[in-house]
Protein backbone atom coordinates (compact mmCIF):
# COMPACT_ATOMS: atom_id res chain seq x y z
CA UNK A 1 0.00 0.00 0.00
CA UNK A 2 1.12 3.52 -0.86
CA UNK A 3 2.32 5.39 2.47
CA UNK A 4 0.40 7.70 2.07
CA UNK A 5 -2.53 5.78 1.56
CA UNK A 6 -1.61 3.54 4.92
CA UNK A 7 -1.18 6.65 6.91
CA UNK A 8 -4.77 7.41 6.46
CA UNK A 9 -6.20 3.98 6.62
CA UNK A 10 -4.17 3.93 9.84
CA UNK A 11 -5.29 7.15 10.94
CA UNK A 12 -9.09 6.62 10.20
CA UNK A 13 -9.57 2.70 10.65
CA UNK A 14 -12.04 3.00 13.24
CA UNK A 15 -14.46 5.18 10.94
CA UNK A 16 -14.13 3.01 8.27
CA UNK A 17 -14.35 0.03 10.57
CA UNK A 18 -17.88 1.47 12.08
CA UNK A 19 -18.88 2.58 8.31
CA UNK A 20 -18.75 -0.32 7.07
CA UNK A 21 -20.34 -2.06 10.03
CA UNK A 22 -23.48 0.50 9.75
CA UNK A 23 -24.05 -0.06 6.35
CA UNK A 24 -23.54 -4.26 6.04
CA UNK A 25 -20.14 -4.54 4.48
CA UNK A 26 -19.09 -8.02 4.35
CA UNK A 27 -15.52 -7.24 2.74
CA UNK A 28 -13.67 -4.19 1.76
CA UNK A 29 -10.54 -4.11 0.09
CA UNK A 30 -8.39 -1.46 -1.78
CA UNK A 31 -6.74 -2.10 -5.39
CA UNK A 32 -4.79 -0.28 -8.07
CA UNK A 33 -2.54 2.27 -7.82
CA UNK A 34 -3.50 3.47 -4.16
CA UNK A 35 -1.03 0.29 -3.76
CA UNK A 36 1.59 1.37 -6.13
CA UNK A 37 4.42 3.95 -6.57
CA UNK A 38 1.78 5.14 -9.18
CA UNK A 39 -0.60 6.85 -6.92
CA UNK A 40 -0.54 10.34 -6.86
CA UNK A 41 -1.68 11.85 -3.09
CA UNK A 42 -2.68 15.40 -5.08
CA UNK A 43 -4.57 13.61 -7.59
CA UNK A 44 -5.56 9.88 -7.53
CA UNK A 45 -8.64 8.48 -6.60
CA UNK A 46 -8.70 5.75 -4.28
CA UNK A 47 -10.16 1.99 -5.95
CA UNK A 48 -12.33 0.12 -3.71
CA UNK A 49 -13.92 -3.31 -4.11
CA UNK A 50 -17.14 -4.29 -1.69
CA UNK A 51 -19.21 -7.18 -0.94
CA UNK A 52 -22.01 -7.02 1.10
CA UNK A 53 -24.28 -8.78 3.31
CA UNK A 54 -27.57 -9.17 1.51
CA UNK A 55 -26.99 -7.73 -1.72
CA UNK A 56 -29.97 -8.69 -2.96
CA UNK A 57 -32.04 -7.30 -0.49
CA UNK A 58 -34.12 -3.48 -1.12
CA UNK A 59 -32.01 -0.50 0.08
CA UNK A 60 -28.55 -1.81 -1.30
CA UNK A 61 -28.24 1.10 -3.46
CA UNK A 62 -28.40 3.66 -0.86
CA UNK A 63 -26.14 1.43 0.76
CA UNK A 64 -23.75 1.71 -1.99
CA UNK A 65 -24.31 5.07 -2.27
CA UNK A 66 -23.45 6.02 1.63
CA UNK A 67 -20.57 3.78 1.57
CA UNK A 68 -18.95 6.00 -1.60
CA UNK A 69 -19.86 9.53 0.03
CA UNK A 70 -18.97 8.20 3.13
CA UNK A 71 -15.01 6.83 2.27
CA UNK A 72 -14.75 9.56 0.06
CA UNK A 73 -15.06 12.11 2.98
CA UNK A 74 -12.85 9.62 5.22
CA UNK A 75 -10.06 9.28 2.01
CA UNK A 76 -10.85 13.73 1.41
CA UNK A 77 -10.24 12.68 -2.85
CA UNK A 78 -12.60 10.27 -5.28
CA UNK A 79 -13.50 7.12 -4.22
CA UNK A 80 -14.20 4.53 -7.25
CA UNK A 81 -16.13 1.82 -6.06
CA UNK A 82 -17.43 -1.62 -7.13
CA UNK A 83 -18.87 -4.13 -6.29
CA UNK A 84 -17.59 -7.50 -6.57
CA UNK A 85 -20.66 -9.17 -8.08
CA UNK A 86 -20.41 -6.65 -10.72
CA UNK A 87 -16.76 -7.57 -12.25
CA UNK A 88 -17.59 -9.96 -14.41
CA UNK A 89 -14.35 -9.42 -16.15
CA UNK A 90 -12.36 -13.32 -15.08
CA UNK A 91 -8.96 -11.43 -15.53
CA UNK A 92 -10.03 -8.08 -14.26
CA UNK A 93 -11.32 -10.07 -11.28
CA UNK A 94 -8.42 -12.19 -11.01
CA UNK A 95 -5.82 -9.19 -10.85
CA UNK A 96 -8.01 -7.92 -8.24
CA UNK A 97 -8.00 -10.47 -6.12
CA UNK A 98 -4.78 -11.12 -6.40
CA UNK A 99 -3.41 -7.59 -5.62
CA UNK A 100 -6.12 -6.07 -3.69
CA UNK A 101 -5.96 -5.25 0.25
CA UNK A 102 -8.08 -5.36 3.32
CA UNK A 103 -9.49 -2.68 4.42
CA UNK A 104 -12.28 -4.05 6.75
CA UNK A 105 -13.36 -7.85 7.14
CA UNK A 106 -16.77 -9.36 9.11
Amino acid sequence: MNDSIKHLVADHEQRIHQLCSELSVRDLRIFGSALTDAFDPTCSDVDVIVEFFDAEAPGIADRFMALAVGLEAIFQRPVDLVTRQAVKNPVFRRIVEETSEALYAA
